[in-house]
């Protein structure tokens, strides 16, 4: 809820960041999450960066979804 919160807003950074605060604390984003940054960080131009949390999403073991592309 609050990484969308944060994509609605246009705020790709915090909702990266949340992301990551998940991480960091051993919890795993769901393949919605991931898509949720993705798409914010697509909007914001931030491509290379949105490859790169679809890379992490396929280790988390999420298989990517039609939302995803």
């Amino acid at each position: 809820a609050i990484i969308g919160a944060y994509s609605r807003e246009g705020k790709y950074d915090s909702a990266l960041n949340i992301l990551q605060c998940m991480l960091d604390s051993e919890l795993k984003p769901n393949a919605r999450a991931c898509n949720i940054v993705i798409n914010s960080l697509g909007k914001a131009g931030k491509v290379k960066l949105a490859f790169e949390i679809y890379d992490l999403m396929k280790s988390l073991g999420h298989a990517p979804d039609v939302y995803t592309w």
